[in-house]
């Protein structure tokens, strides 16, 4: 009898968390990092000087909202020459000491893009970097948890940096 009476208060447990969406899927949340010119055109080859976007996109068709919490900023990008970080997302910039609590619905997606290698911060500063020539590597950091599912480690991507 105790053991049905615990069996039946995990079941209630787990359909209140989840409620109705007993068509949960994970593996329908996918995400995709790339970047592309100012154009929206992906390629990983760019001109020294160039401006380029560092884009990160979350899709969920999972069938449930994936709801998050995040300090600020939810996403941080790095570009990395060696082992060493040569400008990153958040160079001289400031953020509120907060967090953000969201979802992403069912159906949409979460997208944050970079116009890099420089920052507002940067430009505000008059502190502009342009990468020289030479193959560059790109992380993103999330630091946003979701209830139900924890993002996996993306991937690096590499970049060329040429002459003009």
């Amino acid at each position: 009898m105790y053991r049905i009476f615990i069996s039946i208060f995990i079941l209630l447990a787990l359909g209140c968390k989840y409620g109705n969406d007993a068509d949960f899927d994970i593996e329908r949340i996918t995400t995709r990092f790339f970047t592309s010119d100012t154009n929206n055109i992906e390629k990983t080859t760019f001109k020294s000087q160039e401006e380029f976007i560092v884009k990160f996109e979350v899709n969920n068709k999972s069938g449930s909202a994936l709801k998050y919490y995040s300090p600020l900023p939810v996403l941080s990008y790095d570009i990395i020459k060696g082992d060493s970080i040569i400008c990153s997302s958040t160079d001289l910039m400031t953020y509120a000491a907060m967090m953000i609590n969201s979802e992403i619905k069912n159906g949409d997606s979460y997208t944050n893009q970079w116009f890099a290698p420089n920052t507002l911060g940067r430009l505000d500063g008059n502190e502009i970097i342009s990468l020289l020539p030479g193959i560059y590597q790109i992380n993103v950091n999330h630091k946003y948890s979701f209830e139900e599912y924890n993002l996996p480690k993306t991937k690096l991507i590499s970049i060329e940096i040429i002459d003009y």
